[in-house]
């Protein structure tokens, strides 16, 4: 199954902007349809994406006014 950039950005919570990056870095596995002009992204590579320990391993988030610890955030994205 293939899903396009805006279906993709939906689902991982960014701008299909950023879902086109991912794409251009190799990070998410997708075909470029000819004659639509745009991105057809396998769904699979998606769940990979989003199953993938290093995501959201960035910058630490604030909540509430506060720095979350990472130890809390690793904790919040296992669930």
């Amino acid at each position: 199954m293939e899903l396009n950039v805006n279906q993709v950005a939906d689902i991982l919570q960014v701008k299909p902007h950023r879902v086109r990056e991912l794409i251009k870095a190799g990070k998410l596995k997708a075909r470029h349809h000819p004659t639509a002009y745009r991105w057809l992204v396998d769904a699979t590579s998606v769940r990979n994406y989003v199953r993938s320990p290093m995501r959201g391993v960035g910058r630490r988030r604030k909540i509430d006014g506060k720095w979350l610890p990472i130890s809390a955030r690793q904790k919040q994205a296992s669930c």
